[in-house]
């Protein structure tokens, strides 16, 4: 019997032929090798040696241990903002860089009109969640550009000029909110107080939160940039 184990693979002709991370787990029964597979197969191999058997758990701890150093992808999350003229408005973050790497100054859309402050301004905080306060992972917004990525730059980076040096680009509004609840997904976000809001599962309401976006942003279910958070920042 020929075989070919190593931290990347598991070959026992002619048994199994597989990757490791298409295997669950690895156990011995009876004298007997057992591969408990993902998709739910156990395949069970015998005439191993005892020297053979531990061989191959120790390619499989191997494997496991590779596996939990490799880099996690980025995740991005893509934000709807309402709608006018223009069409809705949608941002990415990543909880690794803020705003995606894909948005970038774009000199063709350097005459566009100015986005709602509104809007502007709830880009502007959940750029600051996602990126923990760190501004610089912002691009300075070029001079006299009104493309998206320059007008959300200078939202997040704080008060500038705007392109035509007239004054400034962008200050905090206070948002009025309605009294009736705003909702987003399956969350229902009311306003309790000064920043404080509550948010209600909509499919369970005795599933409640309190979100404060004052400093700093937080929520009682102790979770960094939340659903909650995040919803009580779109509504």
């Amino acid at each position: 019997m020929k075989k070919d184990v190593d931290d990347t693979k598991l070959i026992i002709p002619p048994y199994v032929s597989t990757l490791w991370r298409n295997v669950n787990a690895l156990y011995v029964k009876d004298g007997m090798l057992i591969v408990d597979m993902k998709d739910g197969q156990k395949i069970h191999i015998p005439g191993l040696n005892q020297e053979e058997i531990e061989e191959i758990f120790r390619y499989h701890a191997a494997s496991m241990e590779k596996e939990s150093h490799e880099p996690k992808p980025k995740r991005e999350r893509l934000f709807d903002f309402g709608s006018g003229k223009e069409g809705p408005f949608q941002f990415a973050f990543d909880a690794g860089n803020g705003i995606s790497s894909s948005m970038k100054h774009n000199p063709e859309q350097s005459d566009l009109p100015p986005l709602p402050p509104e809007i502007l301004d709830k880009v502007a905080q959940i750029a600051k969640l996602f990126n923990a306060g760190d501004m610089q992972l912002f691009d300075t917004p070029v001079h006299e550009c009104n493309c998206v990525y320059c007008q959300v730059a200078r939202a997040v980076q704080g008060p500038t000029m705007t392109p035509s040096g007239g004054g400034p680009a962008h200050e905090e509004d206070v948002e009025e909110v309605d009294d009736e609840d705003l909702k987003f997904e399956e969350w229902i976000v009311t306003e309790v107080g000064d920043k404080l809001f509550e948010v209600t599962n909509k499919f369970n309401t005795n599933e409640k939160y309190r979100v404060f976006l004052g400093e700093p942003i937080g929520c009682t279910c102790g979770e960094p940039n939340c659903t909650h958070i995040i919803s009580v920042l779109k509504s």
